[in-house]
C-alpha cells in the first residue's frame, strides 16, 4: 500500500523549559501558536541548542511508515534553506520519496517548549510551507496512492482541502485525516462536518477534546456519531485509544506517558496504517499504533535510535 503525505513541510525544535521561558516570549503555557518571521527569530534565539529536525503531522507519519516499510510519497513546499535541507535530507534517509515545491521565503519552523506539568507550549511560522497551491498534489501520485494522509492543520486552508478531497473522492482513494489538538474542531467545526457527511474521510484520528468539540457529545457517543459507513474514527483519550469493533466501544490502552504528545498521535497514525496494509481489522490495528507510539514516547519529534527500532520491528513481528 503506498501512503502519499500532503501537509506542512515544518522543521521543528524543542526545549525543554519552565513555563516561566514561553511566557516571556508572549506565548501562553499550553497554548498553540501562528507567529510571524520577527517573533520566531526571538524565539529561536532563547534556544540553547537549535538542532532541527523533520516536521509536520502528515511528515511523520509517512516518515515512520516508510521505515516501517511501506512505500511513502510527501507533497509539500519549502524555502531554499537550511531548514529545508534538514527536512528533506531526514526524510530520504528514511525512505520517503520527496515532492517539495520551492519558494522564495523561509522554510517553516515549529518550536516546541515542553514544561514538566507535562505541556507543550507551541510557535508555528509557516511561511513557504503554507498557503498551499490547488493542484500541488498531482494526478499521477494521487493515482498511485493507497491512502492519502492529510493533516487537521490544512484546515486552515480550505481552499486547497476543498479541491482536494474533491478529487480524492472522485478518484476513490481512502483519506486519512488526523485533527490535532489547537482548537482546530472549533475553528473549522461546520467544513468538518460538511467533509464528513460528503464520505471524505476513510479514517478520522481525533483527540477527546476535539471530538467532543465537533460533535457537543462525551467520547463514547462521539465515537458512534463520527463512525459513519466506511469511516473508521479514532478517539484519543488520556486512558488510551478509543475505536469501534462491531457495535461496542473498545480502548486500546496507553501504557506510557509522552514527551511529546504530537509525536505519540503522528506515530500511532503511522503504526495502524501499516497494520492496514497487512490486513489487519481497526482493534488490531490499533494495537501496532500502540506500539509505535510507545517506541518514541520516551524523546520528543519522531526520531528513533536503531536499539529501539529493531526492538519495535521484533515487537510488531510478533503480532503477525
Amino acid at each position: 500500500m503506498t501512503l502519499v503525505g500532503v501537509g506542512h513541510a515544518l522543521a521543528d525544535a524543542f526545549a525543554f523549559a519552565d513555563e516561566d521561558v514561553p511566557k516571556t516570549l508572549g506565548l501562553h503555557p499550553g497554548s498553540f501558536n501562528q507567529v510571524p518571521d520577527y517573533r520566531m527569530r526571538a524565539i529561536l534565539g532563547t534556544l540553547q541548542q537549535k538542532n532541527l529536525m523533520a516536521g509536520g503531522s502528515a511528515a511523520n507519519t509517512v516518515k515512520l511508515a516508510a521505515r516501517l516499510g511501506l512505500d511513502t510519497h510527501f507533497v509539500g513546499q519549502a524555502g531554499h534553506d537550511e531548514a529545508a535541507q534538514v527536512f528533506e535530507s531526514e526524510m530520504l534517509q528514511a525512505g520517503v520519496k520527496v515532492n517539495l515545491a520551492r519558494q522564495d521565503a523561509p522554510t517553516g519552523l515549529c518550536v516546541t517548549f515542553l514544561s514538566p506539568a507535562p505541556r507543550r507550549t507551541v510557535a508555528t511560522f509557516r511561511s513557504a510551507s503554507g498557503n498551499l497551491p490547488v493542484g500541488l498534489l498531482g494526478d499521477t501520485l494521487l493515482a498511485a496512492a493507497g491512502v492519502v494522509v492529510l493533516e487537521g492543520y490544512l484546515l486552515d486552508e480550505p481552499q486547497f482541502l476543498t479541491e482536494l478531497l474533491a478529487r480524492c473522492r472522485k478518484a476513490q482513494k481512502a483519506v486519512s485525516l488526523d485533527i490535532a489538538e489547537g482548537a482546530l474542531g472549533e475553528r473549522h467545526r461546520d467544513d468538518l462536518a460538511r467533509y464528513l457527511e460528503s464520505g471524505s474521510f476513510r479514517y478520522l484520528f481525533l483527540p477527546e477534546s476535539e471530538a467532543a468539540t465537533l460533535t457537543g457529545q462525551a467520547a463514547d457517543e462521539a465515537l458512534a456519531t463520527l463512525s459513519l459507513p466506511g469511516v473508521t474514527a479514532i478517539i484519543k483519550r488520556a486512558e488510551g485509544w478509543l475505536v469501534r469493533s462491531g457495535d461496542k466501544a473498545v480502548t486500546v490502552p496507553n501504557s506510557v506517558e509522552a514527551v511529546d504528545p504530537s509525536g505519540i498521535d503522528d506515530a500511532f497514525q503511522a503504526g495502524f496504517l501499516w497494520a492496514v496494509a497487512q490486513g489487519w481489522p481497526p482493534v488490531e490495528a490499533c494495537g501496532a499504533g500502540k506500539l509505535v507510539a510507545e517506541c518514541i514516547a520516551e524523546q520528543p519529534g519522531t526520531r528513533v535510535d536503531g536499539t529501539r527500532w529493531t526492538r519495535l520491528i521484533a515487537d510488531l513481528t510478533k503480532l503477525l
